[in-house]
């Protein structure tokens, strides 16, 4: 069994391929949130799950070879992206709960 900090390293080297898209996406549902008071987090929230599911639509194929190498390792396909789609969109829940406390 794999352990967790190897783990962990392979989700982030997995993330870091559409990390930028990913978090200028989530920059800018936060300054609309900054600017709007909040009260469009319920949009930007479904943006942001659009966004990721075109994430994953376009970088699956994409990164079709890649999985082998995390196959190898003893990661899958389906935790790779829980993985990082689900970091991504606890920061994103994180960093808009304090820019609406800010706001």
């Amino acid at each position: 069994m794999i352990e967790l900090k190897k783990k962990i390293k392979l989700i982030r080297v997995f993330y870091s391929s559409f990390a930028l898209f990913s978090l200028v996406i989530t920059l800018t549902c936060l300054v609309i949130a900054f600017s709007s008071g909040g009260k469009s987090f319920m949009l930007l929230t479904w943006l942001k799950l659009g966004v990721s599911g075109l994430i994953y639509f376009f970088q699956n194929d994409e990164m079709r070879h890649e999985y082998y190498y995390y196959k190898n390792l003893g990661l899958g396909k389906k935790s790779l992206w829980i993985g990082s789609l689900g970091f991504d969109f606890f920061l994103f829940l994180i960093l808009m709960i304090l820019t609406l406390q800010i706001a």
